[in-house]
């Protein structure tokens, strides 16, 4: 891993500010500015090998790493990180799906801005997911489990204008990394939403 890690999730704000973003926002409506549009999208994390999208895998000797990178001279700004997870079981609130007990090691999330990686969070259970990942989260709870026996999870964790900016020259991404054996799991899958200016 490149750089040092900071585990502060406070350090995953924009380096700017909201307002700053919502300045370059507002020259939209600047006479003189009709190039400037705003694209908005929805992108799957892909793994570093083989490009797949699935996280569902065995990293538990070697993590499997899971990268969002801007493309080349682009600058994006993330809104959004929301992940979705499907394992048939039992998921408890100290499971991870339904893995008893949670994971020894854990999903991490992560972002590395001009060589120094910062860490969001390091998931080993459902609470930390649900936690992590609350807005719009989908859950059903039983008198078996914290989650229904058979199924899902889904949950969005937002930055909105307060999100990381990731620069290509700086060589910025945001990753998560399994480093647990996932293979039990009948889906997961993460995406970032995010906002970049042409």
């Amino acid at each position: 891993m490149a750089g040092s890690v900071v585990n502060d999730p406070r350090a995953w704000t924009h380096e700017g500010s909201g307002a700053q973003i919502q300045q370059i926002l507002n020259t939209r409506n600047i006479p003189g500015n009709p190039n400037l549009d705003i694209i908005f999208q929805d992108i799957d994390f892909t793994n570093d090998v083989g490009g797949t999208k699935t996280m569902a895998v065995d990293g538990s000797s070697t993590p499997a790493v899971f990268t969002y990178a801007p493309a080349t001279d682009e600058t994006h700004y993330i809104l959004a990180i929301s992940m979705f997870l499907e394992h048939k079981g039992k998921m408890d609130a100290d499971a991870f799906g339904a893995i008893p007990l949670g994971l020894s090691t854990g999903w991490v999330l992560e972002k590395s801005i001009a060589g120094t990686v910062y860490q969001y969070g390091n998931f080993q259970n459902n609470m930390e997911l649900i936690n992590s990942f609350d807005d719009g989260a989908g859950i059903t709870p039983t008198s078996t489990g914290l989650f229904d026996t058979d199924d899902a999870f889904s949950g969005k964790t937002v930055f909105g204008l307060h999100g990381p900016k990731l620069v290509d020259s700086r060589g910025d991404f945001v990753r998560f990394r399994v480093r647990d054996d996932l293979t039990s799991m009948d889906f997961l899958q993460a995406r970032v939403h995010i906002m970049r200016f042409v």
